[in-house]
Parts: C-alpha cells; sequence; structure tokens
C-alpha cells in the first residue's frame, strides 16, 4: 500500500518546483525615447514670395508667380560662447533671376536688449555682398570695425550668417547672454545700391517678396538649436 503512494508524492513535489516559474515577474518594458528639439526656430509658408502679405485685402493670386529663390521655409539659430550662426532657409536658392534683374536679398532680423540688427546677403550683376545693420535709440548705420561671414548654399537652399560676439558687442554688450527677440526674415528684389531698407529713415532700395509673418525669440540655455555654432 504505501508504494502507492509514490507517484503522488512525486506529482506534488513537480507542483512545487513549477509555482516559482508561473510567479516570475515580468521584465521591465523600456523608457520611452526622449523626443528631438522641436525645428525648426521660425517657419514660413511656402509658395507666398510674390509681394503680398497674406494678411492684406489684394489676394495673393492677383500679385504674380511666386519666386522660388527668395521664398522663405525657415530661419534657425544656433548661438555658442563666441558666434552666432544663422541659417535662411529658402524653396530653391538661386543667386539670380528674371524676376529681380537688378539683384536680389536675403535678410535676417533681431533684436538685442534695445538694438535691432540686420544681417543680409546681396546678389545682383557686380557680385555676391554682405552687410550688418543696427538701430537703436540713439541711431543707427553700419556695423564697422568687425568682422562676420556669409556662405550661400545651393545644394542645401541656405544662406548662412556667422556673426562673432565681438562685432555685435561694438553696438550691445555681452550679446551672447541676452534673451534674443523680434526675430525674422525678408527677402525679395535689390536694387543694387548699398542701402538697403532700414531704420531711422533710410531711403529703400528694396522691394520685398517675402518675409516672416511673426517674430521668434531665443532664450540662450533654455531654446531648441537647430545649427550648429561654436
Amino acid at each position: 500500500m504505501k508504494l502507492a503512494r509514490f507517484p503522488i508524492m512525486a506529482a506534488c513535489v513537480a507542483l512545487a518546483v513549477a509555482v516559482p516559474h508561473a510567479e516570475a515577474k515580468a521584465p521591465k518594458s523600456k523608457p520611452k525615447p526622449v523626443p528631438a528639439p522641436a525645428c525648426h526656430l521660425l517657419t514660413d509658408p511656402a509658395g507666398d514670395a510674390n509681394g503680398v502679405n497674406p494678411g492684406a485685402p489684394v489676394p495673393a493670386t492677383h500679385a504674380g508667380a511666386s519666386d522660388d529663390a527668395v521664398d522663405i521655409l525657415s530661419v534657425d539659430l544656433g548661438a555658442g560662447r563666441s558666434t552666432m550662426a544663422w541659417i535662411l532657409q529658402v524653396k530653391k536658392l538661386a543667386l539670380e533671376s528674371q524676376s529681380a534683374p537688378t539683384g536680389m536679398f536675403w535678410s535676417v532680423h533681431f533684436t538685442i536688449r534695445k538694438t535691432t540688427f540686420t544681417v543680409t546677403a546681396h546678389s545682383g550683376p557686380a557680385g555676391v555682398r554682405a552687410d550688418l545693420t543696427y538701430a537703436n535709440p540713439t541711431g543707427s548705420g553700419e556695423v564697422v570695425g568687425g568682422t562676420f561671414a556669409m556662405a550661400t548654399d545651393p545644394k542645401k537652399n541656405q544662406i548662412r550668417f556667422t556673426l562673432p560676439a565681438a562685432t555685435l558687442a561694438k553696438e550691445e554688450a555681452s550679446p551672447m547672454s541676452a534673451k534674443i527677440t523680434a526675430i525674422g526674415a525678408a527677402s525679395g528684389q535689390d536694387f543694387g545700391t548699398p542701402d538697403l531698407i532700414g531704420y531711422a529713415g533710410r531711403t529703400s532700395t528694396a522691394n520685398s517678396a517675402d518675409w516672416t509673418t511673426t517674430d521668434g525669440s531665443y532664450t540662450p540655455g533654455k531654446s531648441a538649436r537647430c545649427a550648429t555654432s561654436s
């Protein structure tokens, strides 16, 4: 009679061994990936480079075709300790256009404290050049005595401006530590004279075909950087 009990005991032992496996903890789920910073710093709709503000009463269809060479898509900023890099993206960059035989311009403007800077690339029969202007409560003019760089990249449809802090500091002290406001861009036909539209009563020598209708801002250490700088 005792021999008949062994299979029952063995079954109990097998059951006891199987229980711990059934109670094993499920593996931890992997953490969700952190989303990438939102780019771009400032965007503008495509197909509106025809000189008509979308909010104006004149329909854009009455202003002619949009010019891809000056059709602004985005503005990005990379701000480091010593330089500030602005990237202006257009739909299809070209340095000459039948709709602008006297030349074209692309500009980015931004304000540091009480000073508004405008950096502009010009393309015309005489070649490609750039200038940096400023305006503040005490005056306006071209930033002199400093250096900055401008490069065009038709493959990426971009214009890049690299501004050293030392150049900006000639008009606004400690420019890299301040919040940048009123960021925007404009582009269009350039009539080939040295002065671009400007501040403090300057004569207009350009006709804007496209411009950003909203302003952007950048806070050092907090805002996402889509461009790179040193």
